[in-house]
């Protein structure tokens, strides 16, 4: 969810359906309520549901409102360049959102401080406008009386920000992360390796890690070298050759 023009198609087709980042300013806008189901995912099966800016919940059907009884995660998009000074996305959170967390209180939801790579100011300052837009999303759900408590998350489509922050989200979801866990630390120690990942490989996101302390930068070598790998079978590969990859992951 999110209001109109935060990212969220971008978002979707980016991380879901393999569009290039720099072919979603073609993308247009969603004035309906999309929903599929990623079967491309070899380890876990997921519905994403994509909401509309205009969505109105007072407006809509029960039939609009029927995936938010099995919603494992409402994800709002907070766009920082969105300076509509007649309509906030606090706003928009605030009447669209919050009475669905108030309602289904055992979803979970993560706020995503989206396209923060154009936000032309230093890192420190950045932090600060981050720090700021946090606590103006606590005191809504305070003065809600919301019992949900967020995670923030800074993303952008142009760099791996986007699929390391649904790597979090899908190891919170998936109820055995913790047992994947224990066996990645074993694999580890076996075989002596930096670190270890258990990538699902079509949508380069991990779904468990080892407990060994974590680099971006190994991460995004790691994504890297699923392209290639990915770039390589298409080439050279058999026709179910997605297949086995998945399997092998």
């Amino acid at each position: 969810m999110g209001a109109s023009g935060s990212g969220k198609t971008s978002i979707k087709k980016v991380v879901f359906e393999k569009l290039s980042p720099y072919e979603s300013v073609f993308n247009t806008p969603t004035n309906k309520i999309e929903s599929f189901t990623n079967e491309q995912m070899g380890f876990v099966k997921i519905t994403v549901t994509e909401y509309p800016g205009s969505f109105s919940p007072e407006k809509a059907s029960p039939e609009d409102l029927k995936y938010f009884e099995t919603c494992g995660m409402l994800i709002y998009v907070f766009d920082v360049q969105d300076h509509n000074a007649n309509y906030s996305p606090f706003d928009d959170f605030k009447e669209k959102v919050v009475p669905q967390l108030n309602k289904y209180p055992d979803m979970q939801c993560a706020i995503f401080i989206h396209k923060s790579d154009s936000v032309n100011m230093k890192q420190g300052e950045f932090r600060k406008q981050k720090g700021e837009i946090q606590k103006r999303f606590r005191d809504i759900l305070v003065e809600s009386n919301s019992k949900t408590s967020p995670t923030f998350y800074g993303t952008s489509i142009y760099d791996y920000t986007l699929f390391e922050t649904f790597s979090k989200i899908f190891q919170k979801m998936i109820y055995q992360n913790d047992q994947l866990s224990v066996l990645l630390d074993e694999l580890s120690r076996k075989c002596t390796f930096e670190k270890a990942y258990l990538f699902d490989v079509f949508n380069k996101i991990y779904l468990a890690i080892d407990s060994s302390p974590m680099e971006a930068q190994t991460y995004e070598i790691c994504s890297d070298m699923i392209d290639v790998v990915l770039d390589m079978s298409g080439i050279y590969g058999e026709e179910n050759n997605n297949e086995s990859l998945l399997k092998l992951s």
